[in-house]
């Protein structure tokens, strides 16, 4: 293992101080303090989510337009509207992430911190095209083969082949974007090692570690609750539906850097990286594996 001066030789910076207990990354946890980081500040994270999403419709609205009258209707894809959402929802999806973060380490979080991921807006971008990118490149090549099947005929047991391919599909990229889902948070968050792109995306792989079906189930149902609220009412999901999920990748995040010893919660009893008790070490770097540890004192 690397030793965490060596890649960051400020050290793992100054512990937050949540407003809830810092607790195991599991499934029931993440829930529960979805809903209460919630209702601790409901008001700012329903304002920052709304926002957030109601400048990204204006955007495509405008841009799927202005995309028409050049290109004419039809277009399998809309040049100017994918550009615009790359360059501005990636940016916006972080800074409403980011709202709900410093809400959970107890910061003095504002509407204005909807704007951090455009602090640095280029790497950031980058980060999320890349990850597009490795979602939907790991999922073309089932995704050929179950439209082939699909379109071939052949009776009940092609189509049920096609199917199951569809669903293994749907499954990779959940998976395949939670185990990335972090990189452009690590790549905008002030309170982190400031990193760069690759180090973004290989940092939210190895943090995810060990959690991604954890992970996995957390997105899974709280996205079911955010879809439903969607289509049976809009109203519900920018109240609720999507503000709360937005909650749990916030709750998740902060827990899985506090676990990897990036940002941590709380001062350090026993050491993030190896579980060595640093109790009774004379300095903060741990005796058994080497890492800066940020303890009380």
């Amino acid at each position: 293992m690397e030793p965490q001066d060596a890649r960051d030789p400020a050290g793992p910076g100054p512990a937050f101080h949540p407003l809830f207990e810092t607790v195991p990354l599991t499934i029931s946890n993440v829930l529960s303090l979805s809903h209460r980081l919630y209702t601790a500040r409901w008001g700012l994270i329903v304002g920052a989510f709304s926002l957030a999403v109601v400048i990204q419709w204006i955007i495509g609205a405008v841009t799927g337009l202005i995309d028409i009258a050049i290109f004419g209707q039809g277009l399998i894809v809309s040049p100017l509207n994918l550009l615009a959402q790359i360059l501005i929802s990636t940016p916006l999806l972080v800074g409403a992430l980011y709202v709900a973060v410093r809400v959970y380490r107890n910061e003095p979080a504002t509407l204005g911190d909807l704007w951090i991921g455009f602090s640095r807006w280029l790497p950031v971008v980058a980060v999320g095209l890349l990850v597009q990118l490795a979602v939907y490149g790991a999922m073309l090549p089932i995704g050929v083969a179950a439209g082939i099947l699909a379109g071939a005929g052949g009776g009940p047991a092609t189509v049920a082949v096609a199917v199951i391919l569809a669903i293994g599909l749907l499954i990779l990229a959940i998976w395949l974007s939670i185990r990335l889902y972090f990189a452009t948070m690590l790549c905008a968050d002030p309170a982190g090692p400031n990193l760069g792109v690759v180090d973004s995306i290989t940092t939210s792989w190895r943090i995810t570690s060990g959690h991604a079906w954890t992970l996995f189930v957390v997105a899974v149902a709280m996205g079911i609750v955010a879809m439903l609220s969607l289509v049976l009412l809009i109203v519900p999901f920018f109240l609720y539906g999507g503000p709360v999920l937005v909650c749990g990748g916030a709750a998740a995040y902060a827990l899985a850097c506090h676990k990897a010893g990036i940002i941590p919660l709380a001062p350090y009893d026993d050491c993030p990286h190896c579980g060595y008790s640093m109790r009774d070490a004379p300095t903060d770097i741990c005796p058994e594996c080497g890492n800066v540890v940020h303890r009380a004192g």
